[in-house]
């Protein structure tokens, strides 16, 4: 079971080895709020935490999965975002690409850029090169306990001691130490 904590009142100190999970991401590099959408409230609270964070000195650490799950959820976002003001139904990604050449060369601008601040804020990590790092979370998955993504963040997380940033309350049930916003997770 987790061990869940109120991120905004964590006192980060620069022993910590915290993990950002990709939903943290998106509410801290969210091109919806970059189009006058009230942004999520939650949004500060993340933003704050990660600058003390920062000034604590703690590693902070990303994946690459988290940062390929981020860069597809933002195009998805820039994707419906266009749908709306263009009046247009683009089917996937691809269909964004070549439909929309213009308005898809300007979201991967975008997210090249919050990519760019990413990456100054985290150490990327990735999975060793293990094939039990995908045959145990694919036992998992089969039984539907928890996404297949998540299951191998937890791992990743679980062997490297890494504190877990995250407002995804799949990971309530992870053998974690987890520190959120997510008011469902905290009870």
């Amino acid at each position: 079971m987790a061990t869940i904590e109120r991120l905004t009142r964590h006192e980060f100190s620069e022993a910590d080895k915290v993990f950002i999970d990709t939903c943290v991401l998106i509410l801290l590099f969210n091109p919806l709020f970059d189009s006058g959408e009230r942004p999520d409230s939650r949004a500060e609270d993340y933003s704050r935490a990660i600058r003390r964070l920062c000034l604590a000195r703690s590693k902070v650490f990303v994946s690459y999965l988290v940062l390929s799950e981020y860069v597809n959820v933002y195009l998805s976002r820039a994707k419906r975002l266009v749908e709306v003001s263009e009046h247009i139904l683009l089917t996937n990604q691809k269909a964004f690409r070549f439909k929309a050449a213009e308005h898809f060369r300007e979201a991967a601008k975008e997210v090249t850029i919050y990519l760019g601040e990413i990456l100054n804020l985290c150490s990327v990590v990735s999975a060793p090169p293990r094939r039990s790092w995908i045959e145990n979370p694919l036992l998992l998955f089969k039984e539907g306990k928890m996404d297949f993504n998540d299951q191998l963040i937890t791992q990743l997380c679980m062997e490297n001691h890494y504190t877990l940033i995250t407002d995804d309350s799949d990971f309530r049930n992870a053998e974690l130490h987890i520190l959120t916003e997510n008011k469902r997770m905290l009870g």
